[in-house]
């Protein structure tokens, strides 16, 4: 069997580049909701419904509404009964993590999971190596975690940055809890070693020689304690169709300013989104015309810009060639070229292959 992100085209492809990772928040599928799932949990919560899965699918359907825009109506509901925005930020909490946590309660870690949220050191000797054996015996085989220890493995050409789109902080927090176990496992001593990464929620942190993991669509998790509850940054979150809007409509902001640097500087490899993300797409297209109209400017042809597509999306293969054509297609404009993977159980394997040095 064949995949193309294994195969020689793509060996190596980021071995001696400077590249960014960009995850949507399929990266955690499985663990927690998708936007459809998140999108009918909120609703349902907010108007109490309990649309079906499969009601709620035939209802966007019909109306053609992005899910942005159902989170916005909720939204819009929620406030419009006499509510405010802080409690619409509890129930998207709520929708978020509920059965997550409701599954580590029942194996007796809803507190160990309230910390790894908060702050994942926070955690005793037991507890990490019970969460990490809570992800592996669980979700072994999802992206996140086998994205996990592709990026622990010091041997691999490492991103320069990682930018994320969902609101969720569980890459960083099972970086840190691995890499403990990782050092344990190798050495047989317990402590915190060196941490590659950190965690930026806002833009005045700063990361010095670690590897940023930007999260430009904001943060919301469970708070460890109440008092504790808005060191998220979760009036930040773009969720709602507002907020995209907002974004659109200005100059400047930390999330736009953060993409466009790291697209005009890095390789973009995109994972875990569906590349329907209106910013996305906005954002890329300014950084490959720019790029374009430099090469054209500089060697007086047209012909060579529309070929400059460094830029990856690790994707599941479709079933039909002529879709997966289409698809490749419609990426042009973007400088985007995509890397099909059969199954997202050789998701680790395929980056790993990238980014050989």
């Amino acid at each position: 069997m064949s995949f193309d992100a294994l195969d020689i085209k793509y060996h190596k492809y980021l071995k001696n580049s400077s590249w960014t990772l960009c995850l949507g928040a399929g990266i955690c599928y499985d663990i927690l909701p998708s936007w459809f799932q998140l999108s009918h949990l909120v609703t349902n919560k907010t108007f109490g419904l309990r649309l079906s899965k499969e009601d709620f699918k035939k209802i966007t359907e019909n109306v053609g509404f992005s899910l942005d825009s159902w989170i916005q109506n909720a939204f819009n509901y929620h406030i419009n009964q006499g509510h405010d925005k802080e409690s619409f930020l509890n129930i998207l909490e709520d929708c978020l993590y509920g059965d997550l946590l409701d599954q580590a309660n029942k194996q007796g870690l809803k507190a160990p999971f309230l910390k790894l949220f908060f702050n994942p050191k926070r955690l005793k000797k037991d507890e990490v190596f019970s969460v990490c054996d809570f992800f592996e015996k669980n979700y072994g085989n999802s992206s996140l975690v086998q994205l996990v220890k592709v990026l622990l493995n010091e041997d691999l050409n490492r991103p320069e940055a990682i930018i994320i789109f969902n609101a969720d902080t569980l890459l960083h927090a099972l970086l840190i809890l691995f890499s403990i176990k990782k050092q344990y496992v190798s050495s047989g001593i317990y402590d915190f070693p060196h941490e590659p990464f950190k965690k930026i929620i806002y833009q005045f942190q700063s990361f010095g020689d670690k590897i940023p993991i930007f999260h430009i669509h904001g943060t919301i998790y469970p708070p460890f304690k109440k008092r504790k509850r808005k060191l998220d940054s979760r009036h930040n979150l773009i969720f709602l169709e507002s907020s995209y809007a907002d974004i659109a409509n200005s100059m400047y902001t930390w999330s736009q300013s953060t993409f466009l640097y790291y697209a005009s500087n890095t390789r973009m490899v995109f994972s875990g989104l569906s590349m329907s993300d209106p910013n996305i797409r906005k954002w890329m297209t300014w950084s490959t015309s720019s790029k374009n109209s430099e090469i054209e400017l500089v060697f007086h042809d047209n012909e060579m810009s529309i070929f400059t597509k460094d830029n990856i999306w690790l994707k599941n293969k479709p079933k039909s060639k002529q879709e997966s054509d289409l698809i490749e297609e419609s990426l042009l404009h973007l400088g985007i070229k995509i890397a099909w993977i059969d199954d997202w159980e050789y998701f680790g394997e395929a980056l790993t292959n990238m980014m050989k040095t």
